[in-house]
């Protein structure tokens, strides 16, 4: 980007001397490119003081223009080694993407497997662990088996019962709740199986 030679401009340099010419046309051509004036006299220094503001204007232009396109040239050069560094949307960050998905998923499927295996409201029927049962899953099944056979269960006193005893059968781990469940049903339609315990707990002041 430079300045230019006017009609006017050169109206009135033709009539002078060439040594004048050449002295003036070189003092605006020093002043627009680098921005310092020449030591001038007569008319010489007229003319150059003549179009000195234009040129001086010429000059803010043309390094506006420079200093815009040093910004664009950063910012793509910024732009592009971001690009070059990340690459968004990537095979390689999809990729990545679904792998630390499918871990997150496999973590939490691991750890809700585990949750089941431990719980003691869940039967494994994968490994064949007995877990003891809910009396919300004990009331359900005896009301189910009760409905066809008959007999009738306290849900609440049956998981008391074998829960204080570690669920076990005498001495020995118990494999199956609910046969135990059909056991309490079948005393209970012959009388024993919801007894009051309390109606034989041993009178206060009673010598036996």
């Amino acid at each position: 980007m430079g300045f230019y030679i006017q009609d006017d401009f050169w109206e009135a340099m033709e009539e002078q001397p060439a040594k004048v010419q050449d002295e003036v046309l070189g003092a605006l051509a020093r002043l627009f490119f680098t921005g310092e004036a020449s030591e001038m006299r007569g008319v010489s220094k007229a003319l150059f003081v003549a179009f000195r503001d234009r040129v001086l204007i010429a000059r803010k232009r043309s390094e506006a223009g420079k200093s815009k396109a040093r910004s664009n040239e950063d910012q793509n050069g910024i732009k592009t080694t971001i690009k070059t560094e990340s690459k968004p949307g990537s095979n390689d960050d999809q990729n990545d993407d679904q792998n630390r998905s499918d871990l997150l998923k496999s973590e939490s499927e691991s750890e809700k497997e585990r949750k089941a295996l431990d719980s003691p409201n869940v039967e494994s029927r994968a490994s064949g662990r007995f877990a003891p049962p809910t009396p919300e899953e004990v009331a359900a099944y005896a009301a189910e088996y009760g409905a066809e056979h008959g007999g009738s269960l306290d849900a609440h006193r049956f998981c008391d019962h074998y829960a204080s005893k570690g669920w076990k059968i005498g001495k020995t781990p118990m494999k199956d709740w609910k046969a135990a469940a059909r056991n309490w049903m079948r005393d209970d339609r012959g009388g024993a199986g919801n007894v009051d315990l309390g109606r034989w707990a041993k009178p206060e002041g009673s010598a036996f």
